[in-house]
């Protein structure tokens, strides 16, 4: 089980990830005051947990790897839609479709298979009103 000074200190490291790729991509330009802000949070959290001695490094190495996708996918979207003016609601128009395949196709390759051996849908069905108001509240929070 993680503790939770560990998840913390594994998004606490993402702040570092996001203005990386935009100077990689070329986005955004160096910032001096970005970089000691970033880094003086960095630094105190680091501080914060200095004595947890839990550390599962393959957790640790998928959560990173998340975040930096993450990251890549939020400035390749800024830098595909930089010279569109599209509204918020009309990006997602054009972008959720291509997500929505892909976690469709990562599903039918790592998930579904344990989903039919265990019955899984079956929670669903006997909680409909449980799953619909979780999605409900959540599409709020992307």
């Amino acid at each position: 089980m993680h503790s939770p000074m560990l998840i913390f200190v594994a998004t606490r490291s993402s702040p570092w990830i996001q203005p990386t790729v935009l100077y990689a991509f070329r986005i955004e330009k160096f910032n001096t005051r970005l970089t000691l802000a970033v880094g003086g949070i960095s630094v105190g959290t680091l501080i914060a947990v200095a004595s947890e001695v839990q550390l599962d490094v393959f957790g640790l190495v998928i959560h990173e790897i998340s975040a930096v996708s993450e990251a890549i996918r939020l400035v390749l979207t800024q830098k595909m839609l930089t010279n569109m003016k599209f509204s918020p609601v009309e990006g997602l128009h054009y972008m959720a479709p291509s997500g929505a395949l892909c976690m469709t196709l990562l599903v039918i390759l790592f998930e579904l298979r344990p989903m039919v051996q265990h019955n899984a849908w079956s929670v669903v069905v006997a909680h409909p009103m449980m799953f619909v108001s979780v999605r409900r509240c959540l599409q709020f929070c992307q």
